[in-house]
Formats: structure tokens, sequence, C-alpha cells
């Protein structure tokens, strides 16, 4: 919506401009006009720069998990520096099925030993959201609601478990 503010405003700008009579009522339309023109940049520039009217809500999930063989759970280092773990479970002790939480731009994989009895996972994850109905308004078809920024995957391992690594 925002955009067709932007491309109405320039062509209505134009249009008084080029085809209006020099009169003082033609310099205030150009004002007004160019004024919403200006605006209009100005509010895409912020939510560009800054996520101008949307807001980030984040959720989280606990998921207990069963290992990828019997208790154990495989955590692989990816990346140049080896720091990032890659790590493979199963979500349903039933299914034969291995998962892997592998870490990117957006999304953080960190492994935690426990003292506790059972394994589990928590999935932490940051959206953003439309902070008003003048935004959803505003800012609609952009893709920008919804839009997952980044996921966090932490695993909380007992110490019987073992934890098997390569490198």
């Amino acid at each position: 919506m925002i955009l067709f503010i932007f491309v109405l405003a320039a062509l209505l700008l134009f249009l008084v401009a080029v085809l209006g009579k020099p009169t003082a009522q033609r310099r205030l339309w150009i004002g007004i006009i160019g004024a919403v023109l200006i605006g209009s940049v100005v509010v895409i520039a912020l939510n560009d720069a800054s996520r101008f009217g949307m807001k980030t809500t984040t959720t989280t999930q606990t998921v207990k998990i069963v290992g990828a063989a019997n208790h154990t759970v495989f955590a692989t280092p990816v990346g140049a520096a080896k720091k990032a773990y890659a790590v493979a479970y199963r979500a349903n002790p039933l299914s034969q099925k291995v998962t892997v939480a592998k870490p990117s731009i957006t999304t953080a994989v960190r492994v935690h030993r426990t003292n506790a009895s059972t394994a589990r996972m928590t999935i932490a994850r940051t959206k953003l959201h439309y902070s008003n109905t003048l935004a959803a308004v505003l800012f609609a078809g952009s893709g920008q609601n919804g839009q997952v920024l980044r996921t966090t995957y932490t695993f909380h391992i007992p110490l019987s478990w073992a934890v098997i690594s390569k490198r």
C-alpha cells in the first residue's frame, strides 16, 4: 500500500506541476503532494532500516527427544571455524527417522550438558509481526508479516548420554 501511495503521489505531483495553471492553489497542492511523496519515502526507508511498523515476538517450544541411537546424540562440527554444530536427534522414540538441526545465518544450534535424566530440545523462534492495523495496511504484501528472523535450537543432554562428534 505504501508503494501505491508513493506512485500515486508521484503521478499527482507530475500532473499538478505540469498541467496546473500557475496559481497559489497550484503551489499549495504541490506542497501537499510533495510532502506525501517525501513522507512515503521516509516511511519506506524507516521500515527497511529499522523495521518501522513491525514488532518481534519470540515463541518457545520444548520437546523431549531421544537419541539418534541408544542414548546417543551425534553433534558434527560445521563451518570453517568448526565452532557450530549440526545435531542429529529423534523426537519420537517409535520412529527411526533422524532429524538434523543445522546452523545457518538465521539458525543457531547449542548443546548443553545437564544433570537431568531426560533429554530435551528448546526451540526459540523470533518472528516479525505488524505492530498495528495501520502498519498492516501500509506494508501489506511486503512479505514481512510472519517472517522468521532467527531460530535457536538448544539441546539439553544428560551427562549419562554420549555425544559423538567427528572432527
